[in-house]
């Protein structure tokens, strides 16, 4: 129970509280956007949980709060939108409050703390009674927020009581009904997040090769299965000549380190619309694609092999890698395996020779 007398709400602001309540529910289980959800339910402490000022203060990843939403008095909103505070002043908060029931109260009035901090609190202007039950300017009342684990997830901050007075235990009651409902669409915008997230880090590993970055041959099958292009193509293969004898020197890690390196010189040799793939071992295929790809491979071709004449170092140990390339072209596009066939064909002559 409240310690003061109790301020009871109007019928009609019970109804509203629980349209509101309603309206989240809905929200959460149809938007996935958290702003807009957060937004939705600070706006609707404002409209029925009797309380002209509300702010929803977010736990971001590096442990701080940063307040996304703030719905009420035009000069809270400047003051409060966007500000930053962290965990260590909720914690004084926090132990500078006492529990009304799952809340927690700060008496302004009484608490020296709260000046102590109010950089990070709004204290509004407006002329307070001086009845031993009106909400005093410096009075702080706020929500914690927690997860179905227990994780801190934000704090739900309220202020200027539409009746004057301090709040009882039917208002305070519907306010844990809002940050229940701030905590669940926290949670549920959370995991949505993870598991779009780990989809994508899915699709990536999929078609991506892992120690280069590179596109791997998952992307040269979707190539070659796009059937015949009718822009004019181009195709370079690169292979490295003496990998090999790096490998037995040095060891495996050694050799993806200079690998990665490789990796990286026909990368910037390339041009970003350029497809460069890694398609196994010490080979690599690029595919261009234009009007100038004729003239964008004889220029990516020499580029990448000069670039495999200059030693490679790894922890001050140097190591040179020279590359056969081969080239193929088409000017009307046609099929990609052909391409393949023949600029693979083209570098065994070079390597040979």
């Amino acid at each position: 129970m409240s310690p003061w007398k109790a301020a009871r709400l109007p019928p009609s602001l019970h109804v509203a509280a629980f349209r509101a309540l309603h309206g989240v529910t809905s929200r959460i289980h149809h938007s996935l956007d958290l702003t807009t959800t957060l937004g939705a339910i600070t706006q609707g402490v404002v409209d029925a949980a009797g309380f002209e000022v509300a702010a929803m203060n977010f736990v971001r990843a590096d442990g701080c709060t940063e307040v996304v939403s703030v719905v009420g008095d035009e000069d809270a909103r400047r003051s409060l939108m966007n500000t930053v505070q962290t965990e260590e002043f909720w914690t004084r908060m926090t132990a500078a409050s006492r529990p009304l029931g799952r809340l927690r109260f700060i008496d302004g009035s009484e608490n020296p703390a709260v000046t102590e901090m109010d950089n990070g609190i709004w204290t509004s202007t407006r002329q307070h009674s001086n009845s031993p039950n009106a909400w005093h300017p410096m009075d702080f009342l706020f929500a914690p927020l927690h997860g179905s684990t227990g994780r801190w997830l934000g704090m739900l901050a309220v202020d200027l009581p539409v009746h004057g007075l301090r709040p009882g235990p039917e208002q305070c009651e519907i306010l844990e009904l809002f940050a229940d409902h701030a905590a669940l669409a926290i949670e549920h915008a959370q995991l949505h997040d993870d598991i779009q997230k780990r989809e994508a880090e899915a699709r990536y590993a999929a078609r991506h090769d892992p120690l280069t970055g590179l596109w791997n041959h998952a992307r040269l099958k979707e190539e070659l299965t796009e059937g015949p292009s009718q822009e004019s193509t181009a195709v370079v293969v690169v292979d490295l000549d003496n990998f090999k004898g790096v490998n037995d020197r040095f060891g495996h890690l050694f050799g993806d380190r200079v690998l990665q390196s490789a990796a990286h010189r026909i990368l910037d040799a390339a041009s970003p619309d350029d497809i460069v793939i890694r398609t196994g071992g010490d080979e690599f295929v690029i595919v261009l694609r234009g009007t100038d790809a004729e003239s964008r491979m004889r220029t990516l071709a020499s580029t990448v092999a000069e670039s495999m004449t200059r030693p490679i170092d790894i922890d001050a140990r140097l190591c040179t890698v020279h590359a056969s390339i081969g080239t193929a072209y088409s000017p009307g596009g046609g099929l990609l395996e052909s391409l393949l066939v023949e600029s693979d064909a083209d570098m065994y002559r070079r390597k040979n020779s």
